[in-house]
């Protein structure tokens, strides 16, 4: 049986840390959508995304956390970083050109003394694969997710193309 994805988080200091355990994914993407809304609107401005043990990334979550980068980058002193990033976390968001929006620590640098107090600051459940959203509410962050990467990337646009055009069709539209 797979474990439900969860993403826990904490503050630290200056930043908001949030640790995804297990498969960061479309399932969990809303909930992580409207936490950090929440919190940026009260003020939260650096945000850290532990990755350490999340095994893979889909593209509605990665276009999340661009979504999310995108809008902290718009405010003064806003950023994100992404650290304990495996091989194949760093290559999907290499391949989709996001290394260049999200700050991904490849060395194990970024926030070093906030790494070593994390455990006991991750109090509040922000997601849980078991708990997932309505339809209406997973399709509208998937499409959202997706033109990101698009607007992120222009090469990813082909790429995505038959997903934004599957998303943006009603769902109640049938081809014949």
């Amino acid at each position: 049986m797979i474990p439900h994805a969860r993403i826990l988080a904490g503050g630290l200091r200056n930043l908001l840390w949030l640790r995804v355990s297990g498969k960061g994914s479309h399932e969990i993407s809303p909930q992580l959508k409207q936490f950090a809304s929440a919190r940026i609107d009260a003020g939260a401005r650096h945000l850290v995304v532990d990755l350490e043990a999340c095994p893979t990334m889909d593209s509605t979550f990665m276009g999340t956390l661009t979504g999310i980068a995108v809008r902290l980058m718009e405010l003064p002193g806003g950023r994100m970083q992404v650290v304990n990033v495996n091989e194949r976390n760093r290559e999907l968001l290499s391949n989709l050109g996001l290394d260049h929006i999200l700050e991904v620590d490849h060395d194990g640098s970024a926030v070093r003394e906030e790494r070593e107090m994390v455990g006991s600051a991750l109090t509040e459940e922000v997601a849980d694969s078991g708990q997932a959203g309505g339809v209406d509410e997973r399709r509208a962050c998937a499409l959202e997710a997706h033109e990101s990467l698009c607007e992120a990337n222009e090469a990813n646009r082909p790429r995505f193309r038959d997903v934004l055009e599957c998303l943006q069709s009603s769902p109640g539209d049938k081809p014949a």
